[in-house]
């Protein structure tokens, strides 16, 4: 049986993430979920954590969250641009269209 919804649009059912990337996900995220959701890689994620544009925390050596709010805060300020970036566009997290980066 498919679990694609009736619609025809692809998503699954009751799937929101079409509309924002960040629904559904854990209140708190791995580096995991946010390279996903951002399409940033996670060399870039940590930079971008260590320079203090991302908040984030970290539980232990190799144990870095991040709170989802907090991310969607930083992508509507606009220092990130959450999916909308390759990864050597987002280094200093303000890749302008057309800058050739």
């Amino acid at each position: 049986m498919d679990d694609r919804d009736q619609s025809g649009d692809g998503n699954l059912a009751g799937s929101t993430r079409g509309l924002d990337p960040l629904a559904g996900l854990p209140e708190a995220l791995t580096l995991e979920e946010v390279e996903e959701v951002t399409r940033i890689k996670k060399p870039t994620l940590r930079r971008l954590i260590d320079t203090g544009v991302i908040p984030a925390w970290r539980l232990g050596p190799r144990t870095t969250r991040v709170w989802r709010e907090e991310l969607r805060a930083v992508i509507e300020a606009g220092r990130i641009s959450g999916g909308m970036q390759d990864d050597d566009e987002a280094g200093n997290g303000a890749g302008a269209p057309g800058d050739g980066v």
